[in-house]
């Protein structure tokens, strides 16, 4: 029974939409890449009005064959404006992260369709940051700290994956954890990030 699992799984992902196959060698999941991404950031604390701003990533990526998994590196910014107690403040946050993103769907990747690229980029990840936070607003405070992060996301191939290079498209939800420090009292500056990625691909890895 457990031995015919694999193959039953294997059958199901070569079942599914019938696309048209994309022609060129089979692309095998495996990559190199380089990305940019952006979108809005919502501050989770409900306490702050006006607390809609901006975050952009800039990334590079690396995938095995199949994409059980790949690696994120990244340099984020991001910053909002937002009203606590009447009082306009202003957070700015730059800095290093890296994030693991796991591909359930990994199997698909044998089926050659863009149905199964799509279900192949279907991944969640987590991940950790490195960031330098300035919080403004009747005082001005800067701290680096630590935070940690995870992600939900597909991606999308906008040109054929069996050719060398193609972009993908990829939409993605990003909940942040952080705490500031501000003259001795903490503010809640988790967020929410949607954010959508360009991102160029070298459809291979050395060695794969």
């Amino acid at each position: 029974m457990f031995r015919a699992i694999p193959v039953q799984l294997v059958a199901f992902v070569f079942a599914a939409a019938p696309t048209v196959a994309f022609a060129g060698k089979h692309y095998t999941g495996a990559f190199t890449g380089t990305s940019v991404a952006v979108g809005p950031s919502i501050l989770n604390n409900s306490e702050f009005s006006g607390r809609v701003g901006v975050a952009t990533q800039v990334e590079a990526r690396v995938a095995s064959t199949l994409q059980l998994f790949d690696t994120t590196i990244f340099y984020g910014f991001a910053t909002t404006g937002f009203s606590q107690a009447g009082v306009d403040v202003r957070f700015l946050g730059h800095g290093f992260g890296t994030t693991l993103n796991f591909h359930p769907a990994f199997l698909s990747h044998l089926g050659n369709r863009i149905t199964h690229y799509i279900l192949g980029g279907f991944h969640f990840g987590i991940g950790a940051t490195g960031e330098w936070r300035t919080v403004s607003g009747g005082a001005t405070a800067s701290v680096f700290g630590l935070g940690w992060h995870w992600v939900l996301g597909v991606d999308i191939p906008l040109q054929n994956p069996n050719n060398h290079r193609s972009l993908w498209l990829g939409v993605r939800y990003s909940r942040f954890y952080r705490d500031v420090r501000d003259a001795g009292a903490a503010r809640d500056l988790d967020a929410h990030v949607a954010a959508v990625r360009i991102e160029h691909r070298w459809n291979s890895f050395p060695g794969f």
